[in-house]
């Protein structure tokens, strides 16, 4: 269940989301409807989906500053996605952070896949050390993002 921490803080005001609103605005009226917000995305927690506006993004093109425009790799794409997309994610990555095992790297502010890496290879030469038997099991998609990046190292 989503509840309202209150502080905005993190909402930078670079420019308008997709729906139009700013983050200024939200700033401005969110006492008048925080409440709607939250109970919007209690429903979408209890029947699985958002709102078609919070789950859209635009992707843009920014470009890099002193760069020459005529070239594609002097461009950034940004996704700008409806502010109340940017608050609920920051709500449920707050409250995954009380709850997820220290073990955990990937997707969590502070730690890097590369420590899982770390990890991994510590355990594989301590089962090695001591001779002991067993299996490594890791989920389909952090082992294809191991992969990748382990082929950028290499």
């Amino acid at each position: 269940m989503f509840q309202c921490g209150g502080n905005l803080a993190f909402l930078k005001n670079k420019t308008p989301r997709n729906d139009g609103s700013t983050v200024k605005f939200y700033l401005a009226f969110w006492s008048l409807f925080w409440r709607l917000l939250v109970d919007s995305l209690n429903y979408a927690l209890e029947f699985g989906e958002l709102l078609n506006s919070q789950k859209q993004a635009i992707v843009t093109l920014i470009e890099k500053k002193g760069k020459d425009k005529r070239m594609i790799r002097n461009w950034c794409p940004i996704s700008l996605i409806s502010v109340d997309a940017k608050i609920a994610s920051k709500m449920l990555a707050r409250h995954l952070q009380n709850i997820l095992h220290s073990n955990q790297n990937m997707f969590v502010k502070g730690r890097s896949i590369f420590d899982a890496i770390r990890s991994i290879g510590f355990l594989m030469e301590y089962v090695e050390e001591k001779d002991l038997p067993g299996i490594l099991v890791a989920t389909c998609t952090r082992v294809l993002i191991l992969k990748r990046l382990l082929t950028r190292l290499i």
